[in-house]
């Protein structure tokens, strides 16, 4: 088992833990973690955050498909131990849905014979007399590396994978543990091949500030570098990388986005799950990864129909004499280290706005900031 294909080990542990705390539903989790572990709260939070921004994208995209009960396919690439087929089975219970799920072999071979001794897993296919893989009419799952795109082909045509059919694709951390020319191809090859797509991926952004530094250390030091984010670090550049190669439509949302649009209600109902001190942490991490959604032909519809929104931060409510913003010096200085900041509170007294916490830079070094006006 590569390094990479063990970050996948780690992802389902911290999945499961975040579901037990009630963050989310999912009853599958459990079958593909053999030694369940209670995370931290901030991690529960970002698998939370994690699964919403999935939840309100891609899986909008699965149940408009389902709702117009056409056949339509999913290709999920570099799944690890994911659990979305048997959850969008059981949520949309889509009738003509064929699901596609590649990995590399190590990872392929533990689920396969995970899923095989689940009776939960095993409610929802069908027979299968393949060794290291589990393919059914509705779902196939097998190995291939998604860097060699001509064996990719033969697999997804032996498979009977059809390349004209609407195909919802979806790429966790997946695509940016790639080296960057591969990743590249893979991003074209789908669009030159799929004739109607809607292309859903999570990763990271913002290699360059103090916080993104420190995440690509992180990836380089456990042995799982993310290629391409120094090239694509901004999200005007990674919409750029995928209208380049071919995708006719292209959002993208931080997942900072996606927490300050959930309703109060729901918002108020992560609080309550447990003890937490860390929304500051918490917000910056979230500045760094994003979903987006890239697409062409008749799947460009599900950027409005499959209920795909635009999300857009908080404006801040007006303010009188806004001059007193910030310091006037600062107003003179747009490299001023007061401006960046994460994870802070503003409170308006008197026409000047005090910015209260939050991480950023002081004299060059990230930290936990106090307060500023």
């Amino acid at each position: 088992m590569t390094l990479v294909e063990g970050t996948n080990d780690f992802s389902i542990v911290s999945k499961l833990s975040a579901a037990k705390m009630g963050y989310f539903a999912d009853e599958f989790l459990g079958e593909f973690v053999e030694k369940p572990k209670n995370r931290a709260p901030l991690i529960n939070w970002g698998y939370y955050i994690r699964n919403k921004s999935l939840e309100l994208t891609f899986e909008k995209a699965v149940e408009h498909y389902s709702n117009r009960n056409e056949p339509f396919q999913v290709l999920s690439m570099g799944a690890g131990f994911d659990t979305t087929y048997f959850n969008v089975r059981k949520k949309y219970e889509p009738s003509k849905m064929t699901f596609f799920e590649i990995d590399l072999p190590s990872n392929v071979e533990r689920k396969t014979k995970l899923i095989r001794r689940s009776a939960k897993c095993s409610e929802y296919l069908s027979s299968s007399l393949d060794e290291n893989a589990i393919i059914t009419d509705s779902y196939k799952l097998f190995a291939c590396d998604l860097s060699d795109t001509v064996t990719l082909t033969k697999c997804l045509n032996k498979h009977n994978f059809d390349f004209k059919l609407p195909t919802i694709v979806l790429s966790e951390c997946v695509i940016t543990y790639m080296r960057e020319q591969d990743s590249t191809k893979i991003i074209q090859y789908l669009s030159e091949n799929l004739a109607n797509s809607a292309f859903f991926v999570y990763e990271q952004i913002v290699p360059d500030d103090g916080f993104g530094a420190f995440m690509v250390k992180h990836f380089d030091k456990i042995g799982s570098p993310i290629h391409g984010i120094l090239r694509y670090g901004t999200a005007a550049e990674q919409i750029d990388r995928y209208i380049a190669a071919g995708w006719s439509e292209c959002k993208l949302f931080t997942l900072s986005e996606v927490y300050y649009n959930l309703s109060a209600e729901e918002r108020s109902r992560l609080q309550a799950l447990e003890m937490f001190d860390e929304f500051e942490e918490f917000m910056l991490k979230a500045n760094h990864y994003f979903v987006l959604v890239a697409t062409k032909g008749s799947c460009n519809v599900v950027h409005e129909t499959a209920g795909v929104r635009q999300l857009h931060h908080l404006d801040l409510p007006p303010v009188e004499n806004t001059a007193h913003l910030v310091q006037e010096d600062h107003l003179n200085n747009t490299n001023s280290e007061l401006l960046f900041r994460f994870g802070h509170s503003l409170s308006v007294v008197d026409g000047k706005v005090f910015m209260v916490g939050g991480f950023g830079l002081e004299n060059a070094n990230h930290k936990r900031l106090v307060w500023s006006a």
